[in-house]
């Protein structure tokens, strides 16, 4: 979400003038003694380098804001300068763009701060991406349109800003980050049950509420047999909760610039080309600036049919445990593209543009989640303790006997699969969902009266995924 909070010139200066310090609000209280020193003194510790304090005089308008960073998680902000005299230069300029999170809410605080204006109790900070200095207010980008503070705009005006933010602009003195906890703030229980809605069913109820809240702080690994739902379960976990994913299945022949990025060759020249990592780090940039921080989901299927030596070793330097908190982008891999120069791919180039306005906040904003196979051993790669450190492992399993009124849609059929269930050597014992649901599809599309045993060992073999007389 993205809105405009508009001030005067003098009181966004006054608190600008304070961006780059920490612990406390350099400016002295207009009018000496209008600043509790207890208020004052909350709110200096809570001061950060690269933001500024800010207010409203309307309770409503804060109780507003907090509502919006609350849903939202956190907020883009235009501030405009109020309409100034009709014969002033100046016009009405767009001083900052800055972002808000739960972090920077603070109340009300009774302190007459700023030089213009009283009773602006109810306080927050805006951390501040973009800022205009006091020198050059008539050099800014005009803002034309008259709304008044807390109006909602298009988050596209503010991506279509920051695009085209350049000189007299400074940025903010330390990079900004998506500030706050990197968690998401997800219901977990409402999650699961718009899971549940695409037909999965596990024998543990507590899978999707690990998996669910693994996502929350984190990368989630599934791991389980064949057919048992772990990509079914990873999309339906992205297409709820995030902004979009990409789906990519592993293999042999990954190498570290598969994943993350690296040198290779276009029309005979050495170019440095990005990997996975780095192309969901621009798409979750792209959506932080348009005004959308759900997570952007990355869904690595069956994971272990990597190399892990090869592919992941500087998956590990970024992601250093399960827990977004801990991740960031290694300066040396940004200094490696860097070096490169004009020989770079779009995504990297784009890739360095997002890093320096935004650093890691969008990297701990995507999501990666993997499948592992734990069957045909012998033809995947073994996972090493180094990578497996890196996800929550959430081990999902299901028998399809516990589910067959959901998986088997002709009631006709029913009968059989239950008695071939009931029998110890029965052949349905032990089978996963999709092979059952994919049996009782086929077995339908015969179309017959009845249907025998044999009938069901036939399609099960024919969907078993081995080759008759164990070719290959």
């Amino acid at each position: 979400m993205c809105f405009v909070i508009q001030g005067s010139y003098d009181n966004w200066y006054h608190s600008l003038s304070d961006v780059e310090r920490e612990g406390v609000l350099s400016p002295s209280p207009p009018r000496g003694g209008a600043c509790p020193r207890e208020c004052l003194g909350f709110i200096s510790a809570r001061k950060r380098r690269g933001a500024i304090l800010w207010a409203f005089g309307n309770a409503d308008y804060y109780q507003s804001l907090k509502r919006a960073v609350r849903d939202a998680g956190r907020v883009l902000v235009l501030g405009v300068s109020t309409k100034p005299e009709p014969r002033s230069p100046l016009g009405r300029k767009i001083v900052v763009i800055g972002e808000i999170s739960a972090e920077d809410l603070v109340g009300e605080c009774k302190c007459d701060y700023w030089p213009e204006g009283t009773g602006w109790d109810f306080k927050f900070f805006i951390r501040v991406l973009y800022w205009l200095p006091r020198g050059q207010y008539a050099e800014g980008l005009e803002f034309p349109v008259f709304q008044g503070s807390l109006e909602e705009i298009d988050c596209r005006l503010v991506k279509w800003t920051l695009e085209r933010m350049e000189a007299p602009y400074r940025l903010s003195a330390e990079v900004p980050r998506v500030t706050g906890p990197c968690g998401l703030s997800v219901d977990v229980q409402r999650v699961i049950e718009a899971v549940r809605g695409r037909g999965l069913h596990f024998d543990d109820d507590h899978v999707l509420e690990l998996a669910v809240s693994a996502v929350k702080v984190g990368n989630p690994l599934l791991v389980g047999p064949p057919g048992v739902g772990k990509t079914t379960l990873a999309k339906a976990i992205a297409e709820t909760l995030g902004s979009g994913y990409h789906l990519a299945v592993a293999h042999a022949l990954w190498f570290r610039r598969d994943v993350v990025g690296g040198e290779t060759m276009i029309n005979n020249m050495v170019y440095w080309r990005s990997g996975l990592l780095i192309r969901a780090y621009n798409r979750a940039a792209e959506r932080v600036l348009a005004g959308d921080y759900r997570p952007y989901f990355l869904i690595v299927d069956e994971i272990n049919r990597a190399d892990a030596d090869k592919a992941f070793a500087d998956f590990f330097a970024v992601f250093v445990s399960p827990f977004c908190e801990d991740w960031s982008i290694p300066r040396g891999l940004v200094e490696e593209i860097e070096s490169y120069g004009n020989r770079v791919d779009e995504e990297a180039r784009k890739f360095l543009e997002y890093y320096r306005r935004l650093g890691d906040g969008p990297l701990r904003l995507i999501r990666v989640i993997g499948t592992m196979n734990l069957r045909d051993a012998r033809n995947l790669f073994m996972l090493g303790e180094a990578l497996l450190r890196r996800f929550v492992i959430v081990n999902v399993e299901a028998d399809a006997c516990r589910h067959l009124d959901a998986l088997v849609r002709e009631e006709r059929m029913r009968p059989l699969f239950r008695e071939l269930c009931s029998r110890a050597d029965g052949p349905l014992r032990g089978k996963p969902p999709a092979v059952v649901a994919g049996a009782s599809r086929l077995l339908e599309a015969l179309g017959r009266e009845r249907y025998t045993e044999e009938d069901v060992r036939r399609v099960l073999e024919a969907l078993s995924g081995r080759l008759p007389r164990g070719g290959r």
